[in-house]
């Protein structure tokens, strides 16, 4: 593998690792990015959502943000959702 492609790689992780952040951060987990010491990209995170994909967390129980943060975020987190079911 070439160095190249190792950061081209690299690279994929990083957005995909924003774009759990952002994910977390949309359904009111930001607890779950400070405790994993992440708290300088809750900001970011809060930066990426548009105003109208704000969900109004007041409406939703902690369960229902829970399965739509996992289905949103695809089906590995869904087949972990349903593993921890």
């Amino acid at each position: 593998m070439s160095h190249k492609a190792g950061l081209g790689r690299t690279y994929q992780h990083m957005n995909r690792y924003r774009e759990i952040v952002t994910v977390l951060v949309k359904y009111g987990f930001e607890d779950i990015v400070s405790k994993n010491h992440l708290e300088k990209y809750i900001s970011v995170g809060k930066k990426r959502l548009p105003g109208d994909q704000k969900v109004k967390l007041t409406s939703l129980s902690h369960w229902e943000r829970i399965r739509m943060a996992l289905e949103e975020l695809g089906t590995t987190f869904i087949k972990f959702g349903q593993i921890m079911s």
